[in-house]
Formats: structure tokens, C-alpha cells, sequence
């Protein structure tokens, strides 16, 4: 008989399966699908009363108004072969050569550039001048601070317009 309550203990040691509960696996049956039906009535609900509030298709208005600022370049305005000392450590002097295109807002504002011709290099040359050399080998400085603050400058001394965009083209560090 010993040999009998052994066996029985080795029996009882065994983990024992858990019993699904028959109330939690009605909830899962019955309820997810009631729920995802609430879901999709009220999207229909909501999307029928704002339907005719909404724009039809906004995004067809977004890519129309990109498309026509893009068909519709300002008047350009170019200087070229700026040359401009840059400051650097050490006896070596470094040289910033580029060509700088500005997009204008109109015929006028270009017109009045050409004026000021003297006065807008004196601005660029006085920008570009207080850069580091390391900050004008970034392409990401150029394209996002530095075109960025030569606009806004020219900006403030033009009288007819304003300059929608600058442009740098053959950047050149010696």
C-alpha cells in the first residue's frame, strides 16, 4: 500500500489545467462583434452628418495650391562670382565663392535690386563673413539657416517687394 500513496503524490504534483469559465467566453463571443459593429455604425453616422461640412477633398486643394505656386516663379535676380574672405583659424586665409539667384516677387522688386546692388552684396558679403567654415560646408546650415537669414536681410531693406527665395548654386570653399 505504501507503494500506492507514492504513486498518488506523484500524481498530485502536476500542475492542474485551468477551466474555462463559461461566462468569459459568452463576453468574447457575443461581445466583440457588438462592439466592432457600434464602431463601424458610428463612423457611418459621423461621416453623414459632417459629410457636407467638409471640404470634398482637401488634399486636392492642398496639391493645387503647390502646383501653382510652383508654375509661378518670381522674377529672378542673379549675382554672380561673389567672392567672400572667410575668417579661419591659423594664418591661412579661406575664400567662399558662389553665385547667388534670388526668386522675386515681381518685375519691381528685381528692378529695385538691381538698384540696391551695391547695398545687397554688402549685405551678403557682411552674413556670409561672420559664418564658420565648418558651418558653410553644411549643406543642411546653408539650405535651412543660412538662405533663410539672406532672405529675411534683403527683405528689410527692399521698398517695392519682398524676395521669395534664395538660391546658391556653385558653392565653392578654398
Amino acid at each position: 500500500m505504501p507503494e500506492d500513496f507514492e504513486a498518488d503524490e506523484m500524481m498530485d504534483e502536476s500542475p492542474a489545467k485551468p477551466v474555462a469559465k463559461k461566462g468569459k467566453s459568452k463576453l468574447l463571443i457575443i461581445g466583440v462583434p457588438v462592439v466592432l459593429i457600434q464602431l463601424v455604425a458610428a463612423y457611418f453616422i459621423v461621416m453623414y452628418f459632417f459629410k457636407g461640412d467638409m471640404p470634398e477633398t482637401k488634399k486636392e486643394a492642398v496639391v493645387e495650391e503647390v502646383k501653382k505656386e510652383k508654375e509661378e516663379f518670381g522674377a529672378p535676380y542673379l549675382l554672380e562670382d561673389l567672392t567672400i574672405n572667410i575668417p579661419s583659424e591659423g594664418r591661412r586665409s579661406r575664400y567662399f565663392v558662389t553665385d547667388i539667384g534670388f526668386e522675386c516677387e515681381s518685375e519691381a522688386v528685381a528692378a529695385e535690386m538691381g538698384e540696391r546692388e551695391m547695398q545687397i552684396k554688402d549685405i551678403i558679403i557682411g552674413t556670409i563673413m561672420t559664418k564658420k567654415v565648418e558651418q558653410l560646408l553644411s549643406s543642411k546650415f546653408v539650405n535651412d539657416t543660412l538662405k533663410l537669414e539672406l532672405r529675411n536681410k534683403v527683405n528689410d531693406v527692399l521698398m517695392e517687394g519682398v524676395v521669395k527665395s534664395v538660391y546658391l548654386s556653385e558653392r565653392i570653399i578654398q
